[in-house]
Order: structure tokens, then C-alpha cells, then sequence
């Protein structure tokens, strides 16, 4: 089966070289690689070309649109019959294509399918992706199909997505060709693309995954880790949930399970967004929380960001010393 490889890619000069070399690298060699260049300042198009393997090409973005957009463009390029993602950035173990084929291969139904992964660079961690936050990833109820292979089992996967809150790296997944292009176009207004994708297949593709670190995460000391990468991840998801039912139609059991998730991710900006003392903005998504789920705390906390921000500020230095004091 040949696989078509996307890598949307932004300014990732620093990175793209060794992250192209480790595609190449793959033991599965019945791939193309299709690098959207992002309109990118630095060297990112020349390096892309000076591979001289003719299975690599580039298509370029005459503006900067973003990584959904990425998706979009280079899913009118594609020629395999499976997709796989791949951040400018992250690397993939040499035998990572190869044991997803063969998922693939094993099982006709299946749409998608992710591996586990490991992390470096920024941040070290002895821990693999599926081991954090109490072994998250493998809470889905599944069936094996071969060694370290299995097929997720869910009476609805979005159902259980929306409960475990555990969802696939975007270098992980590859798809069906046929099974992305039912969720294309992609919003490209949301930059969380692998999101998109994963919520919007949720309910109408059958997933799998590897229970083997095949990729490898690269983390940057400004990314996903702080306080503001949380924030941008948290709006970002909140916008698909918003749309999620446009996108596609919800059971109702469905419904209610991404209507109590959205409002947990609104919730959570609002309160990052009050910390760090932005309250127009938090009193925005108080709001919308407030319209997702009415709840006395919330309201109470929607009213407070409407008083000037000494006073807020003031109260707050109060109830420290209180706390202080106990």
C-alpha cells in the first residue's frame, strides 16, 4: 500500500532536514512525501530541495495560512491510498510506516490509526506518550489483533474520546485516504489540525492504534508546556467542539458527552484567562460557559471581571493573606 506523507511546514529550516531523513529512512518504502511550504521567510523550500529523492515534492502557499490549511492543500497532491501526518519538527522510528500498513492490511474496517510515542528536546522525560496521566490512551475498551496491535472497540469512539480526553499526537495518525477526504475541507481557522480531524472522524471511522513508541515528539522550551501554549490548546479545542455539530450529526449521547467536554475547555480558558489577568477576554469565555452550562461559580467570576482590574487585584491580595492565616 502506498503511503502519501504530509508535512506542513512553517520557517522549520532548523528541523525539516532531519525529520525528512528519518521518512527516508523507512523500511516501508512505497511512500511519497508532499511538503507544504506554509510561505515560509527562511529555508525551509530549499531545504526540501535539495533531497534529490524524486518520491519528495514541495507545493507552496502564496500567503501563511496555517497547518489545517496544510491539509487542505496537500490532499490535492496525494496519490496513496494512506495518509500520514507529520510535523516539521518530529521523527519517526525506521519501522513506524511498516507496522501501520500492516494494520492496515490486517484489518479492512479500520480508518485510522496512531501509534504511541516518546518525547526530546526541550523537556527529557523517561515516560512514553501512552503512560502519562494514568496510562490515558490505553483506557479505550479495544481487542487485540497482533502483537502490540489493537482495534479501539467503542460503542462510539467520540463518546469515549470526550470522556478519556486522550487523543493521538498528529505525527502518530495516518488515515485512509478515502476516510479523510469525508471531513475535507478543514476549518482553517482552527490551527489544531490533527484535533479537527480526530474529533470530526470520531463518530464515522473505526480507529486503531500501536502500542509502540514509532515517533518521536519534539518539544520546544515555548511550546504546549506553559501557561499560554495551555491557552492556545484549550481555544483551539473549544472552537472544534463549538462546531463539531455542524460538522457532523451527534447522537444524542454524543451530544451531551461533547457539550459536558466543551464546557470543561471553556471553563478552563476562562480561569487561565482571569490568572493571568486578562478579564475582557476571561469575561468573554465566562460567558460562553455560562451559555454551555449555568453554574453559580461561573457566574459569580463573569460578574467580577466587570469591576476595574485594581479592585479585582486588590481582592485578590485579600483573600491570599486570609488563605495565609488559616
Amino acid at each position: 500500500m502506498k503511503v502519501s506523507v504530509l508535512i506542513p511546514a512553517y520557517n522549520a529550516a532548523p528541523y525539516l532536514g532531519e525529520t525528512l531523513q528519518s521518512v527516508l529512512r523507512q523500511s516501508h518504502a512505497n511512500f511519497e512525501v508532499i511538503v507544504v511550504n506554509d510561505c515560509s521567510t527562511d529555508d525551509t523550500v530549499k531545504i526540501a530541495n535539495s533531497f534529490s529523492d524524486p518520491r519528495i515534492r514541495v507545493v507552496s502557499h502564496i500567503e501563511n495560512r496555517g497547518p489545517s490549511a496544510g491539509v487542505n492543500s496537500g490532499m490535492q497532491h496525494v496519490q496513496g491510498e494512506l495518509i500520514a501526518l507529520l510535523d516539521a519538527d518530529d521523527l519517526w522510528s525506521p519501522d513506524k510506516l511498516a507496522q501501520q500498513v500492516k494494520l492496515f492490511e490486517q484489518v479492512p474496517t479500520l480508518g485510522a490509526c496512531y501509534t504511541d510515542y516518546s518525547k526530546f528536546g526541550a523537556v527529557q522525560t523517561d515516560e512514553n506518550g501512552f503512560d502519562e496521566r494514568g496510562e490515558a490512551m490505553r483506557q479505550y475498551p479495544r481487542r487485540a489483533v497482533g502483537e502490540d496491535a489493537y482495534v479501539i472497540t467503542s460503542d462510539s469512539f467520540l463518546v469515549d474520546l470526550a470522556r478519556i480526553q486522550a487523543a493521538p499526537m498528529p505525527s502518530a495518525v495516518m488515515f485512509r485516504t478515502d476516510i479523510l477526504r469525508k471531513v475535507l475541507p478543514l476549518d482553517e481557522s482552527i490551527g489544531a489540525q490533527d484535533v479537527q480531524i480526530t474529533f470530526r472522524l470520531a463518530n464515522q471511522a473505526v480507529f486503531g492504534y500501536i502500542d509502540r513508541p514509532l515517533m518521536q515528539r519534539r518539544l520546544h522550551a515555548s511550546s504546549w508546556g506553559n501557561a499560554m501554549g495551555g491557552l492556545r490548546w484549550l481555544k483551539s479545542h473549544s472552537v472544534t467542539l463549538q462546531e463539531l455539530e455542524r460538522w457532523t450529526t451527534l447522537n444524542t449521547e454524543e451530544t451531551l458527552a461533547v457539550r459536558k467536554l466543551l464546557r470543561g475547555y471553556l471553563s478552563a480558558a476562562a480561569y487561565t484567562l482571569f490568572t493571568h489577568q486578562q478579564f475582557a477576554e476571561a469575561r468573554r469565555y465566562f460567558a460562553q460557559t455560562l451559555r454551555a452550562g449555568f453554574q453559580w461559580k461561573t457566574l459569580l467570576y463573569w460578574l467580577v471581571c466587570f469591576l476595574p482590574p485594581w479592585v479585582i487585584e486588590t481582592a485578590r491580595r485579600f483573600k491570599q493573606r486570609l488563605s495565609a492565616l488559616d
